[in-house]
């Protein structure tokens, strides 16, 4: 790594800046990195450099501080930082308690610490932090001082950033007017299609002279440019490519490789045959044998070859075998190896794009990753240890983006012990579980007494969307409480014979039923004093607009969620849209749908419970290991608690 400091008509009035760069000191210090700040003021201020350097000081003693890593087992570079700006906001509340006020609003500063290519950032105010990469310009800082100064107490950095370089990067830091001078001159742009940096081309492109003639003469600010070196030793992968690689060229071995251990396999055969003397009888008679003892021997000979080339045919299949046998796994390996290789490259870019503050597009990149990566891990490879490592990479940064909350101990609000609850809903305080084989319980939340409610029939669905508990129970049937007391109500019939009222919601005490079937959605207008009218088909659905729907919610729109875990949403009795949800861990079986302001589906395999927008967009998730067997979940009338139904035990999130 290269790095140029540069400083442009530092003598302006009321514009005071400065560099200032540590180098790590000793042995410790060298795990933080190396530390580059810079810092401007642009207001009149008594001493601007000494207070410029009291703070760069600030934050230096407390990155480097001993006692943070006593304090903390597992101290990175960003917990470090982050406990420095700490330090620093309350040296600046110390100032303002001085009434040293001047720099309030007129402050930018920029604080980098770099670490075998690892970048962690902040900055305050208005000063630029430039990544160029493959000729690309991104703002990496643009996010990180949105917020404005806080006053009590005085808090001026926020946020702390952090990211991956790569080689050929060039990163630069510098001033707002310099990097507007430069980027209206065309500069910036040829800093990016510039193949290399070093003082020679830094001059060229930023003669003396540009600031010193014309509007040149009137920029003042500073700039620290970073150029990343093109040399790079070997990385642990590239070897092991290096050595498949290798092992590739020797797939076809020479004649000579394979005759040897042929040669020498037929050597210990043939030592191992047993050698028998052959004598030639006597002649005891005139008469001549009708054997002939060269015939015999031939014969014998003949057998021996015959053994002998057997063996050799078995040892040669043996070889054969072996050889596309290693070949073939050699093959596997170099796949796996180049699988791994792009994989580690689209999450080397997911995570550019995180420094450059477009998560969505990381967020892209790595599900894809994911996705390839999870395969490799079935197989036996000796990068095994690698994929894991990476996989795990992947996993936390998906979490992270997709919001995922892992609670080790939820809340419990309620253990039921005198029945099986498959269902639970929410309305005026109150809990109501109920199952199929007709029993219906409230539990008074503030209180958590019980009662068992006493229906003629059994409830197969509980809707509480009006702000009232409302039951249905088949064939058509609705029941309700007034002042406690239950009672029931009987529906005309419906439009044919053949509709099914699979699921029910309500929206201002009109009731929807949706025939899981057809997706034909019939609704019962409501007149006045728990009276209803008669049926109507509020959507007809003629191109099948639904996917075999298992659950339902209303809050105007009707929003129903399918087989195949999207969401159809109907209004004014029309189809309106289907939303197919891309989150992190990827869906496998959703089953049930609610919806205040926000939609709320949980998933029982992945333990987990979902907030999205109403674009499919996600919010928060809920996850954790006690949510083993999720039968139904129901939301409070504001919407800040969510009630979870897991086997017996009803747990509460607060929101």
């Amino acid at each position: 790594m290269n790095i140029f400091e540069l400083h442009f008509n530092p003598k302006k009035e009321n514009h005071t800046f400065n560099t200032f760069i540590s180098e790590p000191q000793n042995a410790i210090e060298r795990k933080m990195g190396s530390l580059y700040m810079a810092g401007e003021i642009t207001s009149p201020l008594l001493k601007p450099e000494e207070f410029l350097a009291k703070t760069a000081n600030t934050i230096k003693k407390s990155f480097y501080s001993p006692a943070q890593r006593q304090a903390s087992q597992k101290l990175s570079p960003e917990v470090s930082l982050a406990a420095a700006l700490k330090r620093t906001n309350d040296f600046l509340g110390e100032e303002v308690k001085k009434e040293n006020v001047g720099w309030l609003g007129n402050l930018n500063f920029a604080v980098l610490s770099i670490k075998d290519y690892n970048l962690v950032f902040t900055k305050t105010g208005n000063i630029k932090i430039i990544l160029i990469r493959d000729g690309q310009i991104a703002d990496i800082g643009k996010n990180l001082s949105l917020q404005g100064i806080e006053p009590y107490p005085v808090k001026v950095f926020f946020n702390v950033a952090s990211g991956k370089l790569l080689e050929n990067d060039i990163l630069l830091l510098l001033s707002n007017n310099v990097f507007e001078f430069i980027k209206e001159k065309g500069i910036l742009n040829t800093f990016a299609s510039s193949p290399d940096i070093n003082p020679k081309r830094i001059k060229e492109l930023l003669p003396q002279s540009l600031f010193t003639k014309g509007d040149g003469s009137k920029i003042s600010g500073l700039c620290l440019i970073f150029s990343f070196s093109k040399e790079k030793a070997k990385s642990p992968l590239s070897v092991l490519l290096a050595k498949a690689e290798t092992r590739e060229k020797h797939r076809v071995f020479p004649v000579p490789i394979i005759v040897k251990p042929i040669k020498s396999a037929l050597l210990k055969v043939k030592k191992a045959i047993p050698k028998k003397k052959i004598h030639l009888p006597r002649v005891k008679s005139s008469f001549v044998s009708l054997k002939n003892p060269a015939i015999e021997k031939l014969k014998k000979t003949s057998d021996l070859k015959k053994k002998t080339a057997l063996v050799a045919g078995f040892v040669i299949l043996l070889l054969a075998g072996f050889v596309i046998f290693k070949t073939a796994e050699n093959r596997r390996e170099k796949d796996i190896i180049k699988t791994f290789n792009q994989i580690e490259q689209k999450v080397k870019q997911a995570e550019s794009l995180l420094m450059a503050q477009n998560q969505e597009e990381a967020d892209k990149l790595l599900k894809q990753a994911f996705k390839q990566i999870s395969p490799l891990t079935e197989k036996d490879s000796s990068l095994m240890p690698s994929i894991l490592s990476l996989k795990e990479t992947i996993q936390g940064n998906l979490e992270r983006l997709n919001k995922l909350e892992k609670i080790e101990s939820p809340e419990t609000a309620f253990e039921i012990t005198d029945f099986a609850p498959e269902k639970i809903a929410v309305s005026a305080g109150n809990i109501y579980l109920y199952n199929d084989s007709g029993f219906l319980q409230k539990i008074i939340i503030k209180t958590g007494e019980k009662e068992f409610i006493e229906i003629s029939d059994n409830v197969k669905h509980l809707d509480s969307s009006s702000g009232a508990i409302l039951a249905h129970a088949e064939p058509n049937k609705v029941y309700y409480s007034i002042k406690g007391i239950w009672q029931g109500k009987e529906l005309s019939a419906p439009l044919s014979y053949q509709t099914n009222f699979d699921l029910f919601s309500s929206y201002l005490f009109n009731l929807y039923f949706i025939d899981s079937k057809t997706c034909d959605i019939t609704k019962y207008p409501y007149l006045t004093n728990f009276q209803w009218g008669p049926p109507k088909l509020w959507h007809q659905d003629f191109g099948k607009t639904c996917l075999d729907p298992k659950s339902s919610a209303i809050d105007g729109s009707i929003w129903v969620l399918n087989q195949d875990n999207t969401i159809t949403r109907y209004y004014t009795g029309e189809f309106q849209e289907n939303i197919e949800l891309d989150v992190f861990p990827f869906p496998e079986e959703f089953t049930q749908i609610n919806i205040r302001n926000n939609l709320y589906i949980s998933e029982p395999k992945n333990n987990r419970l979902i907030i999205l927008e109403k674009n499919g967009k996600v919010i928060r998730q809920f996850q954790s290991e006690q949510f083993n067997n999720l039968k139904s979940f129901a939301l409070s009338e504001n919407g800040k608690t969510i009630y979870l139904l897991n086997n017996t035990t009803i747990y509460r999130i607060e929101l």
